[in-house]
């Protein structure tokens, strides 16, 4: 009898069916305690080449004027220099040329900060924007959907270093991205607002945003403009008339894409790399889409993936679309996909460099996530004459299942630090290494201010990953030890070693 009453109150526990409103309650929470790390880490910034090299005039007009006016037209000086010597990604070099290390190494981290933050709001507001407006879905349901899909990106993303902690890659690709986002959502409000106001309001955002992906790195300003041709189409599809609205941000998209692709700079910059041929690189493109499928997914995806599954089809099963030919939208979604490579290969014969995958990733991630919804409203459909359920409860028992499987795959894996984002920012914070990093480089910067013009600097001794991208060089001419040189108004640095 004992054994049959706990049996009976641990069947009641694990078959425990959770409230919608609870379930997104815990979901924010959880989401907040896992972000509260990456923040943490974000303290302990600092500047780095790239930072030095476009911020550098921005920092000199600052120091000489101490206006806000005056450096802002420094970094738009910046980005017009950039434009006809490297590169004709306009709005990525603005955005450079505005690290907030400009107003002292110290403060670097809010710039990081910023580029995090807005990450998270852009595909936070997206899912909610598309729960609200497409899938016509309530607000729990939107706030589960866009926990589980913010989560991923950020606690998978392809490399922290990069994608969060170095602010001229992480404002270059993952806040650009941001903007496509943002760009998507507005649109979508754009085609939806029942008054002449919002959709001026609406379109003149989207139009915003539309400007700052066209001068973006050249994943996120092709990927940007196929989904925004793509929204546009699906306007006309369903004969929202309010889709002639979007017609003036789109003109100034292309001219932006105009611009952006035949800079002067490209050409400079195209001498120093060997690229494929248009045919080439879409060729290689598919091929490398398929070659790195793998890991850029991995068992965590797959995680997330089943998380999201109950609240799938409990939207979906309560949608009147037909869900019909999935397979077009899957063939749609690997060629987007695709497209993540299509650039590097064009102009450097390569796959591209970790930074440009951490946006090919977001792309990725968010394809699965639609064809998760779709594949399963296409089943219900399918199976819509049968008599199945069409609602999943949130059971305790599923969630503490896949919380045991995060666990045991977290167990196994090797790089745990390099997995998760979060658990990354939380090690290198707490076993003292990131607080070592900035106290070091702190020293060597006040160091370095009060050296003659010829500066010796000893090899950094601290170099967690999520923030240290290297050390300068021994040679004085090498690019980045030019360019911290520049940043402190010295004539030359360089390392000598122990």
């Amino acid at each position: 009898m004992k054994m049959n009453h706990v049996g009976n109150k641990l069947k009641k526990i694990l078959c425990f069916e959770m409230n919608e409103k609870v379930m997104a309650a815990l979901a924010i929470v959880g989401f907040i305690v896992l972000l509260l790390p990456l923040i943490r880490l974000a303290m302990y910034a600092m500047p780095w080449q790239d930072d030095f090299y476009f911020a550098c005039q921005t920092k000199n007009s600052w120091n000489e004027f101490g206006s806000v006016w005056k450096a802002l037209m420094a970094a738009l000086s910046q980005a017009k220099v950039s434009y006809y010597d490297w590169q004709g990604t306009f709005s990525s070099i603005f955005m450079m040329a505005l690290c907030t290390g400009f107003l002292g190494d110290e403060l670097y981290l809010y710039g990081v900060i910023f580029v995090l933050l807005f990450t998270v709001f852009a595909i936070m507001t997206l899912c909610m924007v598309v729960g609200k407006y497409i899938l016509r879905t309530n607000l729990c349901n939107s706030i589960l959907l866009a926990v589980i899909v913010t989560t991923s990106l950020i606690e998978l993303i392809y490399t922290a270093q990069q994608g969060l902690y170095f602010y001229n890659a992480a404002v270059h690709y993952t806040f650009m991205h941001g903007c496509m986002f943002f760009m998507v959502s507005t649109a979508i409000k754009v085609l939806f607002s029942k008054n002449c106001i919002s959709q001026i309001g609406f379109t003149l955002l989207t139009t915003v945003f539309a400007i700052a992906c066209s001068g973006s790195n050249y994943v996120t300003c092709l990927q940007a403009l196929l989904v925004f041709l793509t929204i546009i189409m699906a306007g006309i599809r369903f004969k929202k008339k309010s889709t002639v609205w979007l017609s003036f941000p789109l003109i100034l998209y292309c001219i932006g894409f105009y611009l952006n692709v035949t800079a002067p700079g490209n050409q400079i910059r195209a001498a120093y790399y060997h690229g494929d041929s248009p045919i080439q690189a879409v060729i290689h493109s598919f091929q490398a889409a398929f070659t790195y499928f793998g890991e850029l997914t991995g068992p965590y995806m797959l995680i997330f993936v089943i998380l999201l599954i109950p609240v799938t089809w409990n939207i979906v099963s309560k949608m009147t679309y037909s869900f019909r030919l999935p397979g077009i939208v899957s063939a749609y979604s690997i060629c987007l996909y695709a497209t993540g490579f299509t650039s590097s290969f064009y102009s450097m014969g390569t796959a591209g460099l970790g930074r440009a995958w951490v946006v090919i990733k977001f792309t990725l991630q968010i394809l699965i996530y639609l064809n998760e919804f779709y594949w399963l409203g296409w089943l219900i459909k399918q199976k819509k004459k049968k008599n199945i359920n069409n609602k999943l409860s949130h059971y305790f028992l599923f969630y503490f299942f896949t919380f045991m499987f995060v666990i045991l795959i977290f167990y196994f894996i090797p790089n745990k630090a390099g997995t998760l984002s979060s658990y990354g920012a939380y090690y290198y914070v707490h076993t003292g290494e990131a607080n070592n990093f900035r106290e070091q480089y702190l020293e060597r910067a006040e160091s370095i201010k009060n050296s003659g013009d010829v500066v010796e600097l000893k090899p950094l001794v601290w170099k967690p990953f999520f923030l240290c991208m290297g050390d300068v060089d021994t040679d004085p001419s090498f690019y980045g030890n030019r360019w911290m040189a520049s940043w402190y108004g010295k004539q030359a640095i360089y390392l000598v070693s122990d």
